[in-house]
């Protein structure tokens, strides 16, 4: 056996040994583990002359990487780039090398996406192992996704998951530092039982179980493992861990929109291995939890098969249902399947007491005991014995009664959307309850396995309590009192709860509110805090006037010293209430009150939950770009200092991109809607997430990349909700605006009279939202050309939205300018003009000169004075637009083209042809698909008169196109066709020019051009 000292550890260092003498170091090490400091400090002094001096030595940067075909003891190994093609999955490191902190002492091992080091980390003097991803990410973005989601790794706190101490970035590539695990793997342990005494059928099952945890509790975080097997299981001592979640690291990782889980993997990739996959992973399909589970159980059958254990009907029935071809036969989630199989093991009751402890299994001490051969004794009781009660901890919350109740209540409204919703909100709270449930076993077991100290028990069963009193307090609530409207925003209160899932985050329990001294004033804050749980309730189901009475007379109680933390968060929530109610100076005041209350007692997750608010609050709400600004940047940095949380850093991100929006930033937005879809862990906040990212892509005019989002935004509303429900009539406005831009009328129609039909019966007829609705139908009804029809839904609009808003409300003044552009298509231009100048002195006295609002205004004015013939001044108003719609969404945004025709043609009237064809070419360029047709046909036309035929033909011809591609029927396309017959017969094509010709003239008659149709029928008459 080999002695240590510095000279054997220098000479392995610096490679002079051969490979059995450097095997038996390696293992001297792992048996005298304090040596490893010593290798550490000598590698960094290594380090350190070799980059003082000419040799080339491995540094933090690219240097410090290298192939596995090149000799890591060779000068070359150090060096990064020497010509030779590098060849994916062939990197370490060298010893030395720092990563972060880290520093590298030996290669363990070569996994499938990684390499494994074992590393110092000299901060807390102990060794870890560090794995860093074979592959690059591809881009920034790609970069940032990788190390967002491997901090997510780093956060989950779980007794069966490896833990992760840090993550981050080395050469490009990422890394994660773990605990250093020395057990063998599941595998193994298996092989090593089935030659010695064999593990029952029993035994085997509460492995498995125990990984089963693991991957669950990964799950509940939103990661998705996708390599199970029992090579990345490793039996440490009285732990069953899942490892090697390498496949999170891919280089290529696209995850596709929608996905059931955040999924730290390339969700269409066929990654993993073979013998485990799921058949949707094995063709490429989404892969999710449930991919999981089958891996699992494949992997438990191939178990208990080489074990040759008596497997009884019942456990292999559970078994191939976690292993069904179709992810929907397979239990809902892990949860489920750990709950089927502890029942099918465990014995009857009837067995003697001396074998009272042989349905092992049932607890992983009592596993691994039998599996050395050492039985138990007989009077103790199993972890999962002791902590059975757990599991009826909430039935005295919710059971049939309390669901029933709810239900009468919601129901007494007589609204058949709130009947509907009703079975929704209790589907909701069973799977709430079912994961405190399952949360509040594991911290039992936690507990009684001796996994996790007292401390942090006590911490995860006083979050885990609150939530239990919070569900209670929503279950009490007196739904069917009061207004309607907040018996429909149960189900959005509900959402709002805190989950079980973040007791799981010491981290963040740690941030969390301080606890004062003394035991009376530890009471009295618990009872203001169940007191404020109901004050947040309150005002998620909108009682704005009882939420913010109860929060000031809270406040007068919790005066007493020692009261800071929980003062602090009165006076948050107050000022959060007062966001809502609109008093947005007293808003603010409440706020920076809580601020400083917080900042006194320590209290960092309120510190970071108001800069969050503060962001919304005053840069959205406010449109305050300064206050803005400097609400995010706080609300970044005291997120990072409690470790970045899954739920207050996902309201961060969607309170940034509307922010940005307000802005006038919207790729800004939609980067931010972008990170908040990525961190959603629940169907409400992903419906929010969708509906926010599609609309700030309609809003930069990528039209193809916001209908999926709004489409499933609407989708995932729908099933939470109900389809009459007021919240998915709100997420489905916003589809219907963008089908009416991408030119489907009917389907446009069809949603808009959805929508009315669900506000009016929420509400009634003379709600604000009907009458918003009202108005979307006027503006659809001016699309069409049913003008008159506009002017009765934009009249009912108006008048029902003064009455709630004023008159001088801005929305007021967007109804009445639509009312005068449909004067104007009417023929009656010189009304709709005078009406437009006092909408536009209106807006700029309300709005200022330069608000984007204005837009439309300057449009419409220059469309009413062309049809006056006053073609120089509808030049200015045209110009006028352009600029405020280029500065506000961008010089690229499809909405200019609109106004860019209308440009054109007072160009063209002006007989500045150039000019003309120019701002048509841009129009072209600008264009959606249901404008690009009438863009192309002024272009057309203007290239005829200009004599370029060919040119002129060419674009005609697309446009028309493009018209019968939209179904058109109305006079624009009359025109294109009209023109294009006539440019085809003077190119001797007189059958088609023929045919064309008889379609215009039919088109204009349809259209009420009667004159414009005989002109077309003289043409023909002459040329027959």
């Amino acid at each position: 056996m080999i002695t240590l000292d510095e000279t054997k550890i220098a000479a392995y260092l610096d490679g002079s040994l051969d490979a059995d003498e450097r095997a038996a170091v390696e293992a001297a090490l792992d048996r005298q583990p304090e040596w490893l400091r010593v290798v550490a400090l000598l590698a960094r002094d290594r380090q350190a002359a070799r980059t003082e001096g000419s040799e080339p030595a491995p540094t933090e940067g690219s240097d410090s990487l290298c192939d596995d075909d090149c000799d890591e003891d060779s000068p070359d190994a150090a060096i990064h780039g020497h010509g030779r093609e590098r060849r994916r999955g062939r990197v370490s490191l060298t010893p030395g090398t720092r990563v972060g902190r880290f520093e590298i002492l030996r290669r363990l091992a070569t996994g499938g996406m990684g390499v494994v080091h074992e590393a110092w980390d000299p901060t807390l003097e102990r060794a870890v192992a560090v794995k860093i991803a074979f592959d690059r990410p591809r881009d920034p973005k790609a970069r940032e996704r990788q190390l967002r989601e491997a901090r997510t790794l780093a956060r989950l706190s779980a007794t069966n998951v490896v833990t992760v101490y840090d993550a981050g970035e080395h050469d490009g590539r990422i890394y994660l530092a773990m605990e250093k695990l020395s057990g063998p793997t599941l595998r193994t342990h298996l092989a090593t039982a089935r030659a010695g005494a064999g593990l029952s059928a029993a035994q085997i099952v509460g492995l498995f179980i125990e990984a089963a945890r693991g991957l669950d509790a990964a799950h509940r975080k939103g990661v998705v493992h996708r390599d199970f097997k029992p090579d990345n299981v490793i039996v440490e001592r009285e732990r069953v861990v899942v490892v090697d979640f390498g496949l999170a690291l891919r280089s290529d990782d696209e995850r596709p929109g929608g996905d059931e889980t955040l999924a730290l993997a390339q969700t269409h990739s066929v990654a993993g291995t073979p013998a485990y996959m799921a058949g949707e992973q094995r063709r490429g399909e989404a892969v999710t939890a449930r991919s999981d589970q089958y891996s699992l159980c494949v992997a438990l059958t191939e178990a208990l098969d080489a074990a040759q254990v008596r497997v009884s009907p019942q456990l292999r029935k559970i078994i191939d249902r976690g292993r069904a071809e179709d992810p929907r036969a397979r239990y809902p989630d892990l949860g489920a399947l750990i709950t089927a199989l502890e029942r099918a093991m465990t014995r009857p009751r009837r067995l003697l007491r001396g074998a009272a402890l042989g349905a092992a299994g049932l607890g992983l001490v009592a596993a691994l005991l039998l599996a050395r051969g050492e039985p138990p004794p007989v009077a103790v009781l199993l972890p999962e014995q002791s902590c059975a009660a757990t599991r009826s901890e909430l039935d005295a919350t919710w059971n049939p009664a309390a669901r029933e109740r709810l239900a009468t209540r919601l129901r007494s409204f007589e609204k058949p959307y709130l009947d509907e919703m009703a079975t929704a909100l209790g589907a909701a709270i069973d799977a709430r309850a079912q994961a405190w449930t399952r949360a509040r076993h594991e911290v039992c077991l936690a507990l009684e396995l001796g996994l996790e100290s007292a401390q942090t028990h006590d911490l995860r069963v006083a979050c885990l309590e609150r939530r239990r009193d919070e569900l209670e307090l929503f279950l009490q609530l007196d739904w069917d009192e009061g207004d309607e409207s907040s018996a429909a925003r149960s189900l959005t209160a509900l959402a709002e709860l805190s989950p079980a899932a973040v007791c799981d985050d010491l981290e963040l329990l740690r941030a969390a509110t301080p606890l004062p001294e003394t035991p009376a004033a530890r009471e009295q804050a618990e009872a203001l805090r169940r007191e404020l749980a109901k004050v947040e309730l309150l005002h998620s189901a909108r009682r704005l006037e009882q939420a913010e009475a109860l929060a000031r007379e809270l406040i007068t109680r919790a005066e007493d010293p020692g009261l800071e933390p929980i003062l602090a968060e009165l006076h948050g929530e107050l000022g959060w209430i007062l966001v809502t109610a609109g008093d947005h100076d007293q808003a603010s005041a409440e706020l920076d009150a809580a601020l400083l209350l917080a900042e006194a007692s320590g209290h960092d997750l309120l510190l970071a939950t108001l800069w969050v608010r503060k962001l919304w609050a005053e840069g959205h709400i406010q449109a305050d770009l300064e206050r803005g600004r400097a609400a995010a940047a706080h609300a970044r940095a005291w997120l990072r200092r409690i470790g970045n949380p899954v739920e207050l850093s996902f309201d961060y991100q969607t309170n940034l991109g509307w922010f940005e929006y307000s802005a006038g930033e919207p790729r800004s937005a939609v980067a931010a809607f972008e990170a908040a879809l990525e961190l959603v862990n629940d169907d409400h906040s992903r419906a929010v997430a969708h509906n926010s990212l599609g609309a700030a892509l309609f809003s930069i005019g990528d039209t193809a990349g916001a209908e999926p989002h709004m489409r499933q935004a609407t989708a995932l509303s729908t099933a939470l909700f109900g389809e009459r429900h007021p919240e998915t009539a709100k997420i489905r406005n916003n589809l219907a605006g963008l089908v009416r831009v991408l030119g489907d009328y009917d389907e446009c129609a069809r949603l808009f009279a959805l929508n009315l039909d669900s506000f009016t019966e929420a509400y009634g007829p003379d709600h604000e939202l009907v009458a918003q609705t009202e108005f979307n139908l006027a503006v659809l009804a001016a699309d069409r050309g049913n003008y008159e029809q506009s002017l009765r839904y934009a009249g009912a609009a108006r008048t029902k939205l003064a009455a709630s808003l004023g008159e001088d409300h801005p929305i007021i003044l967007t109804v009445q300018g639509l009312e005068a552009d449909v004067l104007i298509n009417l023929d009656r231009s010189e009304a709709g003009v005078a009406l437009l100048r006092e909408v536009l002195d209106a807006q700029r006295r309300t709005l200022g000169p330069e608000h984007p609002n204005l837009v439309p205004t300057h449009h419409n004015l220059g469309i009413g004075l062309a049809k006056a013939g006053r073609h120089q001044e509808a030049l200015v108003e045209y110009e006028r637009a352009l600029a405020l719609l280029a500065s506000g969404k961008g010089e690229d945004h499809y909405e200019l083209s609109a106004i860019l025709i209308n440009l054109g043609r007072a160009q063209q009237q002006l007989g500045r042809m150039q000019a003309a064809e120019s701002a048509y070419r841009r129009a072209v360029e600008l264009a959606v698909p249901m404008s690009e047709p009438e863009a192309r046909s002024h272009l057309g036309r203007l290239l005829l008169e200009r004599g370029r035929d060919e040119a002129g033909i060419e674009q005609l011809e697309r446009a028309l196109e493009g018209q019968r591609d939209l179904d058109a029927d109305d006079v624009f396309m009359a025109q294109t066709t009209y023109a294009l017959a006539r440019a085809l017969w003077e190119r001797g094509e007189e059958d088609r020019a023929r045919e064309l010709a008889e379609e215009a003239a039919g088109l204009y008659l349809d259209n009420g051009d009667e004159q414009s149709a005989a002109d077309a029928r003289t043409w023909l008459a002459r040329r027959k």
